[in-house]
């Protein structure tokens, strides 16, 4: 019962992934997690192709196979598994996904540790194998299709480094220094900061891990959270009662008046039009909304500045 339930739960409890939220930056990035999940899949199927029908979820001893990866190391498909589970650990980049990807992998080795003993308690000429190939990690003296294949591995990997690379600006941790500071000191961006805010949108996952860039992306995320929140509330009014959309309209109120730079992130055209709207239900009790008010006058601030706020909405 334990091999058949460890052999359920490791080629399935994988989906469990789908549960957990994906940290909002990514600590490891994309290139090294797709790079894992490329590399488990390609061994997996490479796996396949000479496994045929010896291939099993629950462990059976059907017949030795010694051909292709399984020459190299005994279980090639458990170390494909190993590196997808990895992947998907890292891809989602939160302490519990690392720990399931860890709790996974342990199983793909108790795995084959079982299935080790059985095939060679079944076949004899098992043990001669365990003699000559190792279970993970092959010898040294492995043959010249693997060392293509780490090659084919080495370049792949080469090639996702050199396209994110190519994605990032050198300077962008500096202009995101740049950007905090901007903000914090309350003046508006320019629309050509806003332009190069707007190429990092194809980064935005990895933007945080960016060196000198976490900062600003934390205060953005904030202010951008609060106008996104009123956003969909004002826009979806069937799926929002009366009170869920004061909620969110107080609570980006609240944060344009109360966290320094939001109002600048948010842009004079967004706030403006909520700082009105607010004006409209009632008197404006606080200094610094009136000052706002006051400004969002002054219609040519808006031809020459930005927000920095994604439009993903």
């Amino acid at each position: 019962m334990l091999p058949n339930l460890s052999a359920v739960i490791g080629g399935f409890g994988v989906y469990a992934f789908g549960l957990l939220t994906p940290a909002e930056t990514r600590p490891f990035g994309l290139v090294l997690p797709l790079t894992f999940l490329a590399m488990g899949v390609l061994i997996v199927l490479w796996a396949l192709v000479y496994l045929r029908r010896a291939f099993s979820v629950t462990p059976q001893a059907r017949l030795v196979v010694r051909k292709g990866p399984y020459a190299l190391v005994r279980h090639p498909m458990y170390i494909g598994n190993i590196f997808s589970i990895t992947a998907w650990g890292l891809l989602i980049g939160t302490p519990e996904a690392l720990a399931l990807s860890v709790g996974a992998c342990a199983l793909q080795i108790c795995r084959a540790a079982y299935e080790d003993r059985l095939l060679a308690a079944t076949f004899p000429e098992y043990r001669e194998y365990m003699s000559h190939v190792n279970a993970f990690i092959p010898r040294f003296d492995f043959h010249r299709p693997a060392r293509l294949l780490v090659l084919v591995f080495a370049i792949f990997a080469a090639f996702f480094n050199d396209n994110a690379s190519a994605q990032i600006d050198p300077n962008l941790g500096e202009k995101c220094q740049a950007w905090l500071q901007k903000a914090l000191s309350e003046r508006w961006f320019t629309t050509q900061e806003g332009a190069e805010f707007a190429a990092t949108d194809d980064i935005q996952e990895i933007l945080g891990s960016v060196p000198g860039c976490s900062d600003f992306v934390q205060l953005q995320k904030k202010c951008e959270k609060a106008y996104n929140d009123w956003f969909v509330a004002e826009n979806e009014r069937a799926e929002f009662t009366e009170a869920e959309r004061k909620r969110a309209h107080d609570q980006l109120i609240r944060t344009i008046e109360a966290v320094t730079g939001c109002k600048f992130i948010i842009g004079f055209k967004k706030v403006c039009d909520v700082i009105r709207d607010e004006a409209r239900r009632l008197t404006l009790s606080s200094p610094r909304l009136q000052s706002i008010l006051q400004e969002c006058h002054d219609e040519s601030i808006a031809t020459r500045t930005s927000d920095m706020i994604r439009p993903a909405i």
